[in-house]
């Protein structure tokens, strides 16, 4: 009988299965082996460790950083990190993972947002504008980037989005038109992955068990999906780079 990774496992029980104040869990809670959870993840830290390895970064600012999954990569790339969220409970559970001595966190209130001291060379969100969870916010925040941001920065978004923006999800000239009027140039934008594919539930259903077999398959759906030109009727996982 096959038994699950210890990668993975360990991941499931620090990071997934956690929902903040509205209810959302950015994995699936249905995922109750932990690969699909494992793989979602996998690709986007592939994606966001290549693009923070194109150069040294002093601070940086995991906005919307739940439990503190993303921060942790961005840890490693820059000097300092600020993780921030409206959940106190997540930024709890990300204090309590947390073993970088150079993160550091803090909850706020939608609309409040902190006042740092210092700008960002690097901001990362991940899942924040997701099924249009924070609405009428969406400009606030996206200025609220422009005003932290170094002159020289970047701004890298890792979210869900649609061929053409329902009552759910953006598509992605949705979001590039939000930040393009708040002053930001789009540096690229393209696909990671599809929302279902049968390699997806493949890996979910546990028949794909070997972590360096489930990591060959999420760089493969990497490289497939920023060559996709059309999106179809399933939501797809972006990215995102914005500069001033």
């Amino acid at each position: 009988m096959f038994k699950t990774p210890k990668e993975v496992i360990e991941f499931k029980n620090r990071f997934a299965g956690l929902y903040d104040s509205r209810n959302i869990n950015v994995f699936d809670p249905d995922d109750s082996l932990g690969f699909k959870t494992y793989y979602i993840h996998l690709i986007q830290e592939l994606v966001i460790r290549r693009m923070l390895s194109s150069r040294t970064w002093r601070f940086g600012i995991d906005f919307s950083c739940g439990n503190g999954r993303i921060t942790t990569i961005l840890a490693d790339y820059c000097e300092n990190v600020v993780g921030m969220d409206i959940d106190e409970f997540l930024i709890g559970k990300a204090e309590e993972t947390s073993a970088k001595k150079n993160i550091s966190y803090l909850s706020f209130q939608p609309g409040a947002y902190p006042t740092l001291g210092k700008k960002a060379d690097i901001i990362i969100c991940g899942a924040a504008f997701h099924m249009k969870a924070i609405g009428d916010e969406i400009p606030q925040v996206i200025n609220y980037f422009r005003e932290i941001i170094s002159d020289d920065g970047r701004i890298i978004i890792v979210e869900n989005c649609v061929e053409k923006s329902n009552e759910i999800y953006f598509s992605p000239k949705d979001l590039i038109k939000m930040f393009e009027k708040a002053g930001f140039s789009t540096r690229l934008y393209h696909p990671i992955r599809k929302g279902h594919t049968v390699t997806t539930y493949l890996v979910r259903y546990g028949f794909v068990r070997s972590v360096e077999r489930i990591r060959k398959i999420a760089e493969n759906e990497i490289v497939r999906r920023a060559a996709q030109k059309t999106l179809g009727n399933d939501y797809f996982n972006f990215i995102f780079e914005f500069a001033v």
